[in-house]
């Protein structure tokens, strides 16, 4: 159980150096990112008026992800700021799938299920979308919480 600690950890370091070299493995995310912060500031500067206007933006994103990125700029944060701690939210999403996989599977080493939704780290999809924040990581973190909790109703 040790070793994977050590794992998990190293893994969180690489992410953490991804983050300070600003790499972007997919090579979008940071252009993406530019545009989701233009259209959080508007939401954080005016709120009514853009979300009454939000057709004219031609994005494809739920206003929902800006909407809540905007409030992390109604608090003036620095964007380096606002990025790490959307990074920490999307690393809850190892965690959760973590959790769903010794819920559903107790059975199975624990050290098994570690490395095996640890995985997810290594994904430069991840990566990116973690290091440069995308409404794609929150509905993932949303979508395995919900079958988490449908899990645990299901026993029940």
């Amino acid at each position: 159980m040790q070793k994977s600690k050590y794992g998990l950890i190293l893994l969180y370091i690489l992410l953490i150096g991804a983050f300070i070299l600003s790499i972007d493995p997919n090579g979008g995310a940071f252009k993406d990112f530019k545009y989701h912060s233009l259209v959080a500031k508007s939401f954080a500067n005016n709120f009514y008026n853009t979300l009454f206007n939000y057709d004219q933006f031609a994005t494809r994103h739920s206003p929902v992800f800006y909407i809540f990125l905007s409030f992390f700029y109604k608090l003036e944060l620095n964007e380096n700021i606002i990025r790490l701690i959307i990074l920490h939210l999307g690393i809850l999403l190892p965690f959760i799938f973590y959790k769903c996989l010794k819920f559903k599977y107790n059975y199975i080493d624990k050290k098994a299920l570690i490395i095996f939704s640890s995985v997810i780290i290594l994904s430069p999809s991840f990566i990116s979308l973690t290091i440069w924040p995308d409404s794609r990581i929150f509905g993932l973190v949303l979508f395995c919480s919900s079958i988490y909790y449908f899990l645990k109703f299901k026993e029940k």
